[in-house]
């Protein structure tokens, strides 16, 4: 395991580069790399969460990147809900709807969907459950408050997910700078073209009247 550890641990330094990063169907643009610290004072490395389920201080991610998120191509965007390690209440926010946390009922796994059109900025925030402030997609972060996007093949590697991406976020409370206080799991669903069921079917009775030809002749 702690072979695979470092593997991934590899795979995900290569997400660093200061360049747009594409996953399945969204991109994160003007992205720059960010380290996940345990104190804002002294920045001492935390990291290491993301590897059991609910409980975000085992894992492996120590960095991650801001940036904007954009959907590359007109599809269903879900955020599931993977965890946090806050007291406060915090949320996240799509649209017209609220998704809480375990602290305000919330189970892991829970997911709250919107519907996307391409090459736009994904309309989503985070609501800070201290102070009542909200830190939306395309925000810069701050030293302490905003998210960050991390590698999602980490994560899927060790849980079998299929994410685009995980975006972890870190409230105002001005101790640490984890991006573990509101984690999600997101992904760009892009439906199959309408034609595309009906044009297999049409081929495959193509085949199987060829076959019938074939054996009456």
């Amino acid at each position: 395991m702690k072979k695979l550890l470092v593997a991934l641990g590899f795979t995900f330094a290569a997400f660093g580069a200061n360049a747009n990063i594409v996953s399945g169907g969204l991109t994160v643009t003007g992205n720059a790399a960010v380290t996940i610290v345990n104190s804002v004072a002294d920045a001492t490395n935390d990291g290491l969460w993301g590897g059991d389920g609910s409980n975000l201080d085992a894992g492996i991610y120590t960095s991650g990147n801001s940036g904007t998120l954009i959907a590359n191509t007109a599809g269903f965007f879900t955020a599931t809900y993977l965890g946090q390690v806050a007291g406060f209440p915090n949320q996240y926010n799509s649209d017209s709807m609220s998704m809480g946390g375990t602290n305000l009922g919330v189970a892991v796994g829970t997911t709250l969907g919107q519907s996307v059109t391409a090459n736009s900025t994904v309309n989503f925030s985070f609501l800070d459950g201290g102070d009542g402030s909200t830190f939306a997609n395309g925000q810069a972060n701050t030293k302490v408050q905003g998210f960050i996007f991390l590698d999602a093949a980490v994560w899927n590697a060790l849980h079998g997910s299929t994410y685009d991406f995980l975006i972890g976020y870190n409230d105002s409370a001005p101790v640490n700078a984890d991006y573990d206080d509101y984690v999600v799991g997101v992904v760009n669903h892009v439906p199959v073209p309408a034609a595309l069921p009906l044009m297999a079917s049409a081929l495959g009775m193509f085949g199987l009247s060829r076959r019938k030809s074939k054996k009456a002749a």
